[in-house]
């Protein structure tokens, strides 16, 4: 390497460039961090989120907490998305996808096909979205 340069191995720049998740410190990853493992704790001050080093670098000394949602009457939840079936309006796919997945069809006629259909993603809990191949 012709950049290389001998150095201790405490002073090493490629060393010191390793950011831990852990500790939030440079100097080691987080496989080889010195301090104990501990459980995830939930922050209770904005400050926690902010790497040690721009703390102590700015000169943070501040504990600003975060502001507490409480949940009331009138919170809601939000619907799962729907799962859709993306599927061409076409009889042969219709009937082979019905009896790919075990539906008997005997019907020949369109409508009771796409009725046979609607029934099935009504059971599964999809919403058949009708497609276009080209």
């Amino acid at each position: 390497m012709p950049f290389a340069s001998h150095h201790a191995e405490t002073a090493c720049p490629y060393a010191a460039s390793f950011f831990c998740a852990h500790c939030s410190n440079y100097g080691h990853q987080t496989s080889t961090c010195p301090n104990p493992r501990t459980l995830f704790t939930e922050p209770q001050f904005i400050e926690q989120l902010i790497p040690t080093h721009l703390l102590t670098q700015y000169n943070l000394t501040t504990t600003t907490p975060f502001k507490a949602i409480k949940p009331t009457a009138t919170t809601t939840v939000a619907a799962p998305a729907p799962v859709y079936l993306e599927l061409p309006d076409d009889d042969t796919l219709i009937r082979k996808y019905l009896a790919n997945q075990g539906y008997k069809t005997f019907s020949s006629k369109a409508k009771e096909l796409r009725k046979e259909l609607e029934a099935h993603c009504q059971k599964a809990g999809l919403v058949w979205k009708k497609i276009d191949l080209f």
